[in-house]
């Protein structure tokens, strides 16, 4: 699904991302995981055509698209679910959700989609006509999540997707991106603070350390408490 080589990234002049490579098999969950400011949401920013890389491939579903824009790699089903979430505040849960089939132009597809949608998150039924801005933090990242699946997805990237919230919303955002892995088929990439969480949902990892892959593994076959103590201090 996504081959990774040789990526090189700089960013006002200065070498972020240093001769990364790395594999994303159809229907796997895969997390990079790393300390803080190590490069992983650079390279997910890359990934999704925010920035260009210097140097590398970027092969996804057989095809070069490291020189293609944002929405052309949407269109190609290459996803990114931010950090940040970047709702339309005064905009109704609804049309936040719709905002993101902006490339689908069949509308019988369209309600399809939002079926999907709110079947894997029924308050958004209820609750569509809803102001954005007035959910809490981890509704509006459910919501994020909600907008990426109507731009038909075939890789979802998640950018820290526990990040601020409570323990109990990190269970059910981690429970759906589970689901979105195993019932709708989609291929998942993670990077995430939260290494217990990603590494319980992935089948392989990779630790980025000052913008290198230093580790590729899968879980269960590495001394857990030596490699968080060696990359993350603890």
């Amino acid at each position: 699904m996504l081959q990774v080589s040789d990526l090189i990234v700089e960013l006002a002049g200065l070498e972020i991302i240093k001769n990364v490579s790395f594999r994303v098999e159809r229907g796997e969950v895969v997390s990079i995981i790393g300390p803080n400011g190590s490069g992983k949401t650079t390279i997910l920013n890359t990934l999704a055509g925010i920035y260009r890389p210097r140097r590398g491939s970027i092969i996804f579903d057989g095809v070069e698209v490291k020189n293609l824009g944002v929405h052309e790699r949407v269109a190609k089903g290459l996803i990114l679910v931010p950090e940040t979430r970047n709702i339309f505040p005064e905009m109704s849960i609804y049309e936040n959700i719709v905002a993101g089939a902006i490339l689908i132009k069949d509308k019988n597809k369209i309600r399809e989609k939002l079926e999907i949608i709110y079947n894997i998150f029924p308050w958004m039924r209820s609750r569509s006509k809803q102001l954005a801005g007035t959910l809490s933090g981890g509704e509006q990242r459910m919501l994020t999540i909600a907008r990426a699946l109507m731009s038909e997805p075939k890789l979802l990237m998640f950018d820290e997707p526990s990040a601020g919230l409570a323990p109990k919303i990190v269970a059910e955002i981690y429970n759906i991106i589970e689901k979105l892995n195993k019932e709708l088929n989609i291929t998942v990439l993670i990077v995430d603070q939260n290494v217990k969480k990603a590494l319980d949902l992935s089948s392989k990892f990779y630790i980025l350390f000052n913008g290198e892959i230093v580790y590729e593994g899968r879980p269960g076959e590495i001394d857990e408490k030596n490699i968080m103590r060696r990359y993350f201090g603890f």
